[in-house]
């Protein structure tokens, strides 16, 4: 599979169990495109790295991944920062450095002119709504969407935008151009706090490109839902270290698996619950392996081969 990732690649301040910090690589596109490279995708990353010490640390392992710098724009602006806080269970909680930092600063020049052709195009989280990065990429995915599957991760993170009805207005442009859309159930609860289940799923599908809602439920597992077929799957049961990146590997894992059983823009509404269900194990598995490991670690394909026996 031939994908271009974008957004985000940020270091994640952790704090450990002795009180220790700790940075490690993230940000939802970053995980995104490791998760893909570990299942066999070609991984183009269009992103901003900063030339300082935490960019170059971003920067080692994206190479040492294999995933192409060829989109890559290195930059002087100060690479951004998620402090990241783990409870008891290890669900994270951020908070954000972000102005003026590199992931977000794009310009229109530093996009390139041509791009090559891609199957599946995932963009998400804060790429979505931070500007002037968010202008220069929604109108790069409309002029080169065509006929990819484009998945967008909406990743909600209410401590950067506030209030829900300015989240929305700032993501409703990207759900027009949408084919699947990620999304958690507390992202849900944030963006459509006065809407019932099936008034939000009408919300989305009023979009007529989306043709497939992906909703995850932690350690309860995830639903797909189309216009037609609704299939819901509890989550494997796995020792937790934390669920840093969970979210965004179940997308990654998800993207591979319907591209690898032929689904594409134009047949996404045409997609049986057999293999909906196919679909939905691997993601789920993928995800669930991801909270076995500290910080983002995601499975490769041999690894969810071998939990699924």
């Amino acid at each position: 599979m031939k994908s271009l990732v974008c957004g985000e690649a940020l270091i994640d301040l952790i704090k450990h169990s002795d009180a220790s910090w700790h940075a490690h690589n993230g940000g939802g596109a970053f995980n995104t495109a490791k998760a893909l490279m570990n299942l066999g995708a070609d991984v183009q990353y269009l992103c901003r790295i900063s030339r300082d010490s935490f960019g170059q640390q971003l920067s080692r392992d994206i190479l040492d991944c294999g995933i192409s710098q060829d989109l890559m724009v290195f930059t002087d602006d100060p690479t951004s920062l998620a402090v990241v806080e783990l409870s008891d269970q290890g669900i994270p909680s951020y908070s954000f450095y972000l102005d003026k930092t590199s992931n977000f600063n794009w310009s229109a020049k530093e996009i390139p002119n041509n791009f090559p052709d891609f199957d599946a195009i995932h963009i998400g989280t804060l790429a979505l709504i931070l500007e002037p990065g968010r202008s220069v990429l929604l109108n790069l995915i409309e002029d080169i969407r065509a006929t990819n599957l484009v998945m967008v991760d909406l990743n909600a993170r209410p401590t950067v935008v506030s209030e829900s009805k300015d989240y929305s207005s700032l993501l409703a442009p990207w759900l027009s151009l949408a084919n699947v859309i990620k999304v958690s159930d507390e992202d849900m609860d944030f963006l459509y706090p006065d809407s019932g289940t099936q008034e939000r799923m009408n919300s989305l599908f009023e979009h007529p490109n989306i043709g497939l809602i992906a909703i995850t439920h932690g350690s309860l597992g995830a639903t797909l839902i189309t216009r037609s077929v609704t299939e819901r799957q509890i989550a494997p049961k796995v020792e937790v270290k934390d669920t840093i990146g969970a979210g965004d590997i179940f997308g990654a894992a998800l993207l591979m698996k319907l591209i690898e059983v032929g689904i594409t823009a134009d047949n996404l509404h045409q997609i049986p619950k057999d293999q909906l269900s196919t679909v939905l194990k691997f993601a789920n598995v993928a995800a669930a392996l991801s909270c076995t490991k500290s910080s983002a670690q995601p499975p490769t394909l041999s690894q969810i081969i071998d939990f699924n026996g």
